[in-house]
This record gives C-alpha cells, structure tokens and sequence, in this order.
C-alpha cells in the first residue's frame, strides 16, 4: 500500500533510544493559515472514489483542463494531467467532500515496515514512532498496517490527527496506537468552518470517542494572532475541553513553530507565568533572558488553561540551538504513476 508523505525524519535519543516522525502530504481542511496546501509543483491527484459524489465540480472549475472526470453506471473516471495544471488549487480547495489533494512522495507501507523493523533495537531503548497529520481514510488504513506490525515488535507508537475523520477509520486508529493526539482548531463552530472550512461536529465525537477508549494522550493547540491568541480565547477553550472530559494539552505558537525547532516542557517557570500576568493582550512583550515573548505569551495563555484543571505543557522555541536531526530510515520516495 502507497500514501503520500511529506517527511520522515529520525531524532536520536541520549539513551540510544530513537524517534521518528512520519508525516503525511494532504489535508481534508483547508485552514486559512495553512502553508503546505499542495506540492511545490503538480505530480499527480489522490482521487477517494468511495467518498467522492461524482458531482464533477472539479472538472468544471479546473481553467487548464488538467481534469476529466466522467460518470456512468454509478462509477467515475478521474484522470489528471500534471503538464496542464497551474496549481490554482481550485479543484481541492472546493471540493464538497475535502477528498481531493495533490500526490507528493508517494512511499510503499513496506519500506516504512522494514525500516522501522531494522531499528527496532534502538526504538526499544526508548523512544516511538510518530504518525503526524493522519487526515484522510487512505492514511488511515496505511498507519494502521504499521502500526499492527509496530505492535507485533512492541514498539510503541503515537498519532497526531485533526481529527476530521469518519467514525470508524478514527476508532481503528485510536485501538492500534498507543496513544492519539488531536489538534483542535478552534472551540467556535461557525469560526471553525469559516477558518478551516469543515464543522467542529465530527472532531468532536471522536474526540469524545478517544476519551471513552482512554486512547486521548493530549489536545494540541496552535496559537495564531487574530485566530485564536486572546485570554478570551483560553477561557473558551477551557470550557470546551473539560465538557468534553480532556486532561491534557499541548499549546504551539504557530508561527515559532514554523520558525524555529522545539522542546516540550511540562511544567513551565513560575517566575515567566507571574511575569507575563501584567501583560495585557496588544501590548509589547520585553525579552526575558530565559523565554522568547511568544514563550511567555505561551505560558499566560496556559496558566489559565490551568485553572481549569488541564495539565499543560508547552512547545518552547530554541532560536539559538540546533537540534540534531538525521535520516534514519534510508526509504527513497518515489512519485506515483498513473
């Protein structure tokens, strides 16, 4: 089985233990901050015939005719030409059912298996193997043909999904991994469709799906500016999580995150807490010989997470630090062929 990945990449642990992280190309939501919508040049399209409505819609709104789409007897024909296409993005972004997305790197489940197999000595020293934005069906069923064969070497395993995900394919993934984080956008119904484009409604049943199963590790939230940054906006969240029997978070800012590399602390310093607490929203931030001012404004908006009864940690950006990080897996990816 093929799926498209946007990167593999291996951190090796003091102990001689190892992580890995295999993240996925493609993404039902279509959030309006997002910087990685599609390929930096058109490959070919992952079309999901059993979601698909056949409306040909994107035939209809493709300007190059990159696209064909015909129908008959209940069946369609999806047929792409990458020569033709301008990366408009018209036909993903307005897709009715989110399904359709550009093919980047398209990596055999196989080769992923036998990589990880030839370091499971090294995994089992410590660390895991992380799957991050598993966000569609096909994704699914690939994460979980690893993560079956991760559990038959006792390796342990993690899963990182927005969550926007059919019941079914969600509580397979949650019953093979050890553990599911979900990164939840915003607590706001109308602001979710009108920032990411899908309904809160189904991230929020598996949500509550997770906890039930007691596969929940944590609720991941990016901070954005003007999204989702105020004290208003903790509270909110505060509300929304513990209705919904949440214990842990972990907040990011969005754009450190995409800046600099992190660590993950899971207390975080008393003296930053009580000195950003005079800080008012729009106000300027002095730098702090310990902490970045988005590290401090992290840590105010966790401190009222906190009063919730949440345990918080939160993602610290290291703009002076290099963390090493190698490729481990040796796996090639290769481009899909029509």
């Amino acid at each position: 089985m093929q799926a498209n990945i946007f990167r593999i990449h291996s951190v090796p642990l003091p102990d001689g233990g190892l992580n890995t992280i295999i993240s996925f190309h493609g993404c039902p939501l279509r959030c309006s901050w997002c910087s990685r919508t599609a390929p930096a040049k058109p490959t070919s399209i992952l079309w999901d015939d059993k979601n698909c409505l056949y409306c040909g819609l994107c035939e209809q709104l493709c300007p190059t005719g990159a696209i064909r789409f015909q129908k008959g007897n209940g069946k369609g024909n999806f047929s792409f030409d990458a020569s033709k296409c301008c990366l408009c993005l018209a036909c993903v972004n307005n897709c009715p059912t989110r399904r359709l997305g550009f093919a980047e790197e398209m990596i055999d489940s196989e080769e992923i298996i036998a990589a990880i197999r030839s370091h499971a000595a090294e995994y089992q020293r410590g660390g895991e193997i992380s799957f991050q934005n598993v966000n569609t069906d096909n994704q699914v069923l690939f994460t979980v043909e690893i993560l079956k064969k991760c559990r038959e070497m006792n390796l342990r395993t993690s899963v990182y999904t927005t969550g926007f995900l059919h019941s079914l394919p969600f509580t397979t993934l949650a019953q093979w991994a050890d553990s599911v984080s979900i990164d939840l956008k915003h607590y706001d119904e109308k602001k979710h469709i009108q920032y990411t484009g899908v309904s809160t409604h189904t991230i929020l049943a598996n949500l509550d799906a997770a906890v039930m199963m007691d596969q929940l590790y944590e609720v991941r939230i990016s901070i954005i500016k003007g999204i989702n940054d105020t004290l208003f906006d903790a509270k909110q969240f505060g509300t929304l999580l513990t209705e919904h029997g949440v214990r842990n978070v972990c907040l990011v800012d969005f754009v450190m995150m995409n800046t600099y590399q992190f660590t993950l602390e899971n207390a975080a310093s008393e003296r930053a807490i009580h000195a950003s607490a005079s800080f008012q929203d729009g106000e300027s931030k002095p730098n702090d010989s310990d902490f970045t001012a988005a590290h401090i404004r992290l840590l105010r908006y966790a401190s009222f997470l906190r009063g919730y009864g949440l345990n918080v940690r939160v993602a610290t950006p290291l703009p002076n630090r290099e963390t090493k990080c190698t490729e481990e897996l040796q796996i090639t990816p290769r481009r899909e062929h029509p």
